[in-house]
């Protein structure tokens, strides 16, 4: 079974029931009475909450669950976005600066720069495909620098909006300190994969 998530609707779900005015537009908020505590939902997001609600929803729609004898679902993560909005009271302000900043960030992001922000370093062994495209969309224009299964964009959302997102189609792209199991071994702390 696959679902998916937005956290941008959620917020917006949340907002709601505080009663907290906001005007979105898609999945970008253009205006947000109260940011501070907008924010502080956002952070709160839970997802052994998200995780009880998917495994409620398995058991209703999954007609074959009850072959599986699955009291306790897995959830794991096959693709994940995280973006950063910044909001601007004014087409008049983001237009031009963001005009300015796809310009240099087409010439300044080189493919070392991209792997080091993505937490990679360029070795001869590599062979994973690193890149940046410009494009110009209905929507606005786009910075995309990629590498492999991960990539960071840029782009504005109705001139309001200059949002930062970084995208993975395979998690264990990233690294972080966990606990590692070793067949015949005890297990360690170490640098590894992301686990789905």
């Amino acid at each position: 079974m696959q679902f998916y998530c937005n956290g941008h609707s959620e917020l917006a779900c949340s907002l709601r029931r505080e009663g907290i005015e906001f005007v979105q537009e898609d999945n970008a908020f253009l205006r947000v009475a109260d940011l501070a505590r907008a924010q502080a939902l956002a952070d709160a997001f839970n997802p052994e909450q998200l995780h009880r609600h998917l495994t409620r929803y398995a058991h209703w729609l999954c007609p074959v669950a009850d072959v599986f004898a699955q009291d306790d679902w897995h959830w794991s993560i096959r693709q994940a976005e995280y973006s950063t909005d910044l909001m601007f009271r004014s087409e008049r302000i983001l237009v031009p600066l963001y005009d300015a900043i796809s310009r240099q960030a087409v010439l300044a992001a080189d493919a070392p720069r991209v792997a080091g922000f993505l937490g990679k370093k360029i070795t001869p062994a590599l062979a994973q495909e690193i890149g940046s495209r410009l494009s110009t969309r209905i929507e606005g224009r786009c910075i995309k620098h990629y590498m492999g299964a991960a990539g960071v964009k840029v782009y504005d959302k109705f001139s309001r909006v200059l949002r930062i997102e970084t995208t993975v189609n395979d998690v264990s792209f990233f690294k972080h300190h966990r606990k590692v199991e070793h067949k015949g071994a005890a297990a360690t702390r170490e640098l590894a994969p992301l686990k789905k």
